[in-house]
């Protein structure tokens, strides 16, 4: 895991001595900062709001808000939470500094301050934040290969265990061999997506991304609609699927049946009442395949839609017959069509006599 930041570091030094800024500019800027300075508590304030700094220098003592109420008000803001502040304070202000690692300090510099202690505590502060956030970056990035694995593996599998319960009320051996197909097209996908998220994990470690490839949309979404056979059976739901055999677009394969398309198709289902239909349609547009799958289900609020994308929010709720999910389907979504170099949009309305779901996909062309 690299520890080399993508840009120099950005030190923000708030003091209201000028030769003390002066000095400790000199010295960080050796050291090959970037360095931004602000004379009083205010400007600082209005400073790190325009750079986010990646760490903050405070003096204790500064007219337009001591150093302890800027460090208070810095903190509460949500892009410099994480930051680390380091007061500059004389031994006489060491109860000061206290109050200052009460509101969030991390550390302070004493007057008058050593060039080389200054160096080393500002070098240890900026790696540890640094390392904390690759942490966390990393964490959040197994996170969502989980997501993938839970969420998009149990498709395949619920496919799997509808056809075998189908299979328990046949008779005959010819019977039987009518869904070996469907068992086949689960079981095949169910690994795909544990194939996936292994290269996932080895494009993640060598910064890569996904090996994209021409495929027929129409056999795709063959494909992904085979999957959720039983299930829109069970619901009575028509699917119209009018995608031109001529349309070739450029994606992974495995993660667009099962990540994007079965999704999709999942969430229409999931929100059409019974005996309802769902509308699917390609076209060519400027070089790009324009993909539509519309429904006249019950809608989402402009709320929700609103929220849709964002792992942090709450999004899951149930279906029309009372189905669950997680919630992470969109997100992956999204996540995967940008991957492709693809666009995604939703319209969406709980207007009674209006209501239903259009999302729409533009992907890259293979002829494009």
């Amino acid at each position: 895991m690299s520890m080399e930041p993508v840009r120099p570091p950005r030190i923000l030094i708030a003091d209201d001595t000028q030769k003390n800024v002066q000095v400790i500019g000199t010295v960080l800027r050796r050291e090959g900062y970037q360095i931004n300075v602000a004379s009083n508590g205010e400007q600082a304030i209005e400073l790190a709001n325009k750079i986010t700094p990646d760490l903050v220098l405070l003096d204790i003592m500064m007219p337009g808000g001591d150093g302890i109420e800027t460090c208070q008000k810095l903190k509460a803001m949500k892009e410099l939470e994480k930051v680390p502040i380091l007061f500059i304070s004389a031994k006489s202000e060491l109860e000061d500094v206290l109050r200052g690692f009460q509101v969030g300090g991390s550390d302070y510099i004493p007057k008058p301050f050593n060039s080389q202690e200054l160096v080393a505590r500002v070098k240890t502060h900026l790696e540890n934040k640094l390392y904390r956030e690759l942490i966390e970056k990393q964490n959040a990035e197994h996170q969502e290969l989980i997501h993938i694995l839970c969420h998009d593996l149990s498709n395949p599998v619920v496919g799997i265990m509808g056809v075998l319960e189908l299979l328990d009320e046949v008779k005959t051996l010819e019977e039987a061999k009518k869904f070996f197909n469907y068992l086949k097209i689960g079981a095949e996908n169910a690994f795909g997506i544990i194939e996936m998220i292994r290269k996932i994990q080895l494009l993640d470690e060598r910064q890569n991304s996904l090996e994209l490839k021409r495929v027929n949309l129409l056999e795709v979404f063959r494909e992904g609609l085979n999957i959720i056979y039983l299930r829109a059976k069970k619901k009575n739901i028509k699917i119209n699927l009018n995608v031109d055999e001529n349309h070739y677009v450029i994606v992974e394969k495995t993660s667009f049946i099962n990540s994007v398309l079965i999704n999709l198709l999942t969430n229409s289902l999931k929100f059409s009442d019974s005996g309802s239909s769902i509308e699917i349609s390609s076209s060519m547009e400027n070089d790009k395949i324009k993909i539509k799958i519309t429904d006249f289900g019950i809608g989402m609020s402009a709320k929700l839609l609103e929220n849709i994308f964002d792992m942090a929010q709450e999004t899951s709720r149930k279906g029309t017959e009372g189905e669950t999910g997680t919630g992470y389907g969109m997100p992956l979504v999204r996540k995967f069509i940008n991957q492709y170099g693809g666009k995604l949009s939703i319209e969406s309305s709980e207007e009674q006599g209006d209501h239903g779901t259009e999302v729409t996909i533009e992907l890259p062309s293979s002829e494009s």
